[in-house]
């Protein structure tokens, strides 16, 4: 089976098991075993895509797709797993920053006059708003569509827990350092 075969398999599983996942909802009962089952033969449908396309952006994804079926299957596991995807971030940030910073050198280096460069620098900044725009969009629909966070209750501290977030603590601390604790 090639890769393009093995893509859809993936989906056709994904779309059979998010049909079995929503009979509950029109009344037919279904066995959670059958669900979790379901679960798993999409996770293992496209990891097999994943093996056959190679590619590391479907694997990237793929590997979404395990987080999310682990964490709802088996949260104890999960939660103890929660250091890889600490890791993970920790990489992708370390990798950002000199990426971008090549690109950049690139791309004003490959530039005959700054004529192109001005006009590249519009083009980006103009894209730059764009997308920050749209994915500012995206964030505020999807929150307020599903209400992420509702009904959820904030621990309270004690009544000082946020004495290190007012501007002048820094200050009031140190002249009490210099000057002695009854200065202020």
């Amino acid at each position: 089976m090639n890769a393009k075969n093995s893509f859809w398999l993936a989906v056709l599983s994904a779309l059979a098991a998010t049909g079995l996942h929503l009979l509950p909802r029109t009344g037919v009962s279904v066995e959670p075993l059958l669900l979790l089952i379901a679960r798993w033969w999409v996770v293992a449908a496209f990891s097999y895509y994943g093996y056959k396309a190679g590619s590391l952006t479907a694997w990237i994804l793929i590997s979404m797709i395990i987080g999310m079926a682990i964490g709802y299957d088996f949260p104890k596991v999960g939660g103890n797993l929660e250091i890889l995807s600490k890791i993970f971030i920790q990489l992708i940030k370390t990798v950002i920053a000199p990426l971008l910073f090549g690109t950049l050198v690139v791309g004003i280096a490959g530039q005959s006059s700054s004529r192109q460069v001005g006009r590249m620098s519009a083009k980006a900044f103009t894209y730059f708003i764009a997308a920050t725009t749209v994915a500012l969009v995206i964030g505020l629909v999807a929150i307020n569509i599903s209400k992420a966070g509702e009904g959820i209750e904030a621990k309270r501290g004690r009544a000082d827990s946020n004495r290190h977030q007012r501007p002048w603590f820094f200050l009031q601390t140190r002249f009490r350092q210099k000057h002695g604790e009854t200065a202020l």
